[in-house]
C-alpha cells in the first residue's frame, strides 16, 4: 500500500529529491510563484492575527514520490517542490546573517534530465537571468519574482524571517501531502495515471487510500469489504436524481473528479467543522484517524451517507429538505447542521423543525405575510420561494408513491436562471405584428366575445385593430383589457365607426399574475397574450421529445386548473386570479404549518391576502 502522510517543509530538509527525465521541465511563470508566496504570507498573517488558529498548517498539495535507494523520485508536485527550494534558497542568505543559524539547511535536489543542475546552483547561476535551457531560465526567472515579492524596504526583513519561522516551525507550518508509493510499483506508469486522470488525489481518494492502508489495522479490518461499502457510496452518489437533491449546487467544479469529496465534507459540518482549503478534508479526516482510529472514521462516513440516503428515500423529508436546498435565501441551511439535528433529535421532532425552517423561508421570520404586498421586480426572491413551496407541495400531495418533484430538471432549467412569468403579459410595449399573429389575435378576441358580456363591442374592436393602431397605448392597453375580462370602451361616430378606444386595464404585477418559468422560456413568452402562452405550453406538452421542463403549477394555471367554475376560460381575469392565489396559500400554508387569510369577501378598494 502507499504510504500518506503529512510532512512539513522542516520533515523534507534532510532529504534528496531527483525530478525523473519523463516530468514535464520547471514552467511556473510569475502568476504562480507570486500566488504561493501570497498564499503563505497571508496564512502567516492570519496566525498571528488568530484568524488561522483552526488550520494547523498550510496545505502545499499532495507530492508523490517513490523511494530509490538514498533518493525519492519526484511523480507529482515538482513545480511547488522547487519553488520551494528556490524561496529556502533565497532565504538562505538572511537566515546566516540575521537570525544566525550557521548551518542552514536546504533539501538537495536535482533534475536528471540537466546534468548540470547541481553545478547551477552551487555556481549561483540561478541568481541571474539564463537563457541555458528552459527549465534554468523559468528558474532564474521564479528567483527574480522571489527577490522582487520580498523587496529590499523596511518591512523585507519582517517578511523573511517570518517566512523563516513559517518553514522550519513545527506547528502553524506549511506541509505537503506525502503520497509515497510502494518501491514495486513503476513510478512511470502512475505518473501516466495521475497525467490521464485514472488516479486521482481528491480529499477523498486520499483519504480512502488511508482507511484501506492494512498497516496498524485489528482483526475486525477487512479491506475488500471497506473498498465494497466505498464504491457503493460512490456509485449511489453518481444517481443524480440523488445528488441534484442532497447539493445545493451540484455542479460545482469542486466536486467534477469525485462526488465523495461532498459527503465527506457534509460529515465534517455536521461535527461543526468549517472546511477551510483545498486538503483541508484529508488533513482533518487524518487527525481524526490518528485520534479515533480508522474504524470511528469510517463509520461516521457511512453513518453520514446512510442519513443522506434515508431522507432521499422519504417522500416527504425529500421534498422539504429540497426546498431548504433550492430556494433562493442569502444563507443556505447546512446539511451538517440538518445531519447533526437528525442525529439529536427524535424524527418528528426533527420534521418538525425542518418545517419550521422552510417556513421561515416563506414567511420571512415574521408571524404573518402579506403575499398581496409582494410586487414583480420588488420581491422576485420571497414570491420565487412561495413558487417553489407552492410545487413542491403540489407534487408531494399527489396520490402517487414515486411522484417527486425533479430537482435535476429543476437546476438544469435555473442554469438559464428561474424567472418570474407574468400569467398574462403586462408590459405596455408594442410589437410588430405580422399578418398571422394579427388573425390569431383577433381570432382569439373573438372567441372570447362568444360568453363575454361584451360580446358586440369586443367583435367590433377585434375588428378595428390592425399592426399600426396596437402601437397606440390606449389601443394596445384595451387589447390587454379583453384578455383580462376587463370591461372595454369604444366611442363610435354617428356612423357607427370606431374613432377612440379605452378600457379599465391596468397592470398588475402581483402573485395573482405570476408563475415559476426558466428565463430562457420566458423570452419565448414576453409580451404573449394569455391564449398565446398557454399555445406555447401546449406545443411544449406534445412534443415527440420531452426537452422542456414547466413546473407543475405553472401548467396548472396557464389551463386554468385552479377555476374549475370560471365563467370564461380564455381569460385571465381576477376572479382567476383571486383562486390561484387561494390555491397557493391553501397549498403552501399546510405545506409550513400557518393559515391563509383574504379580504376577498369584503367590498375593499385593496386586496388582501397571504398567511399567518
Amino acid at each position: 500500500m502507499s504510504e500518506i502522510t503529512l510532512k512539513s517543509v522542516k520533515d523534507l530538509l534532510d532529504k534528496k529529491f531527483l525530478i525523473p527525465s519523463y516530468q514535464r521541465g520547471y514552467r511556473w511563470t510569475k502568476d504562480e510563484v507570486e500566488a504561493l508566496l501570497n498564499d503563505l504570507y497571508e496564512y502567516s498573517e492570519g496566525i498571528k492575527l488568530g484568524i488561522n488558529r483552526n488550520s494547523q498548517f498550510y496545505c502545499l498539495q499532495p507530492l508523490v514520490i517513490k523511494k530509490i535507494d538514498s533518493e525519492y523520485e519526484v511523480i507529482d508536485g515538482q513545480q511547488r517542490l522547487t519553488t520551494i527550494f528556490l524561496i529556502l534558497k533565497f532565504l538562505e542568505t538572511h537566515a546566516k546573517n540575521a537570525l544566525g543559524i550557521i548551518n542552514y539547511p536546504v533539501f538537495s535536489l536535482n533534475y536528471s534530465i540537466r546534468t548540470n543542475f547541481v553545478s547551477f546552483f552551487e555556481s549561483e547561476g540561478y541568481k541571474k537571468e539564463s537563457d541555458e535551457n528552459l527549465d534554468f531560465l523559468h528558474i532564474s526567472n521564479a528567483y527574480k519574482t522571489i527577490e522582487n515579492w520580498f523587496g529590499t524596504d523596511i518591512d523585507s526583513a519582517r517578511k523573511r524571517t517570518e517566512f523563516c519561522n513559517l518553514l522550519y516551525a513545527d506547528k502553524f507550518t506549511a506541509k505537503f501531502i506525502w503520497y509515497e508509493i510502494p518501491t514495486s510499483e513503476n513510478a512511470y506508469e502512475v505518473f501516466k495515471r495521475l497525467n490521464s486522470g485514472k488516479l486521482s488525489l481528491t480529499n477523498s481518494e486520499l483519504v480512502k487510500a488511508l482507511i484501506l492502508n492494512d498497516e496498524d489495522k485489528d482483526l475486525s479490518f477487512n479491506q475488500e469489504d471497506i473498498a465494497r461499502e466505498w464504491e457503493f457510496i460512490e456509485n449511489h452518489i453518481e444517481n443524480n436524481e440523488f445528488w441534484y437533491f442532497i447539493n445545493a449546487n451540484p455542479e460545482d467544479k469542486a466536486y467534477e473528479s469525485t462526488r465523495m469529496d461532498f459527503i465527506l465534507e457534509v460529515l465534517l459540518l455536521s461535527k461543526n467543522i468549517k472546511v477551510l482549503d483545498n486538503y483541508f478534508i484529508f488533513s482533518e479526516m487524518n487527525s481524526q484517524i490518528k485520534q479515533n482510529g480508522w474504524k470511528s472514521v469510517w463509520e461516521d462516513i457511512k453513518a453520514t451517507f446512510r442519513t443522506l440516503q434515508s431522507w432521499y428515500a422519504d417522500r416527504k423529508l425529500y421534498h422539504y429538505i429540497g426546498f431548504l436546498m433550492n430556494a433562493k435565501v442569502s444563507a443556505k441551511t447546512s446539511l451538517g447542521s440538518l445531519i447533526n439535528d437528525y442525529v439529536s433529535l427524535d424524527k418528528d421532532t426533527f420534521f418538525a423543525k425542518v418545517k419550521s425552517l422552510c417556513k421561515q423561508i416563506v414567511m420571512g421570520n415574521g408571524e404573518k405575510i402579506c403575499f398581496s404586498k409582494l410586487r414583480y421586480g420588488l420581491n422576485n426572491n420571497e414570491i420565487h420561494n412561495i413558487l417553489l413551496a407552492f410545487n413542491l407541495a403540489t407534487t408531494q400531495n399527489q396520490i402517487s408513491e414515486t411522484s417527486r418533484y425533479p430537482f435535476k430538471r429543476h437546476f438544469e432549467a435555473s442554469k438559464s436562471l428561474w424567472s418570474l412569468e407574468h400569467i398574462h403579459a403586462q408590459k405596455e410595449r408594442q410589437k410588430n405584428w405580422n399578418e398571422e399573429e394579427l388573425e390569431q389575435l383577433k381570432s382569439d378576441m373573438k372567441s372570447i366575445a362568444v360568453i363575454s358580456q361584451q360580446k358586440a363591442d369586443i367583435e367590433d374592436f377585434a375588428n378595428y385593430i390592425d399592426a399600426e393602431k396596437l402601437k397606440d397605448e390606449e389601443v394596445y392597453g384595451t387589447m390587454m383589457a379583453v384578455f383580462m375580462g376587463e370591461e372595454i370602451k369604444l366611442t363610435k361616430n354617428d356612423g357607427g365607426k370606431i374613432e377612440f378606444v379605452s378600457s379599465d386595464f391596468e397592470k398588475d404585477d402581483s402573485l395573482m399574475n405570476l408563475a415559476l418559468l426558466q428565463a430562457d422560456k420566458n423570452a419565448a413568452f414576453n409580451n404573449k397574450t394569455f391564449l398565446e402562452k398557454r399555445r406555447i405550453l401546449s406545443n411544449y406538452e406534445n412534443a415527440e421529445q420531452e426537452t422542456e421542463f414547466i413546473p407543475i403549477c405553472t401548467r396548472n394555471v396557464f389551463f386554468k386548473h385552479y377555476s374549475p367554475n370560471a365563467t370564461n376560460p380564455l381569460i385571465w381575469d381576477r376572479e382567476a386570479g383571486k383562486d390561484y392565489v387561494r390555491a397557493i396559500m391553501s397549498v403552501v400554508g399546510k405545506f409550513v404549518g400557518a393559515k391563509s387569510f383574504d379580504n376577498f369577501d369584503k367590498q375593499s378598494s385593496e386586496l388582501e391576502y397571504g398567511l399567518q
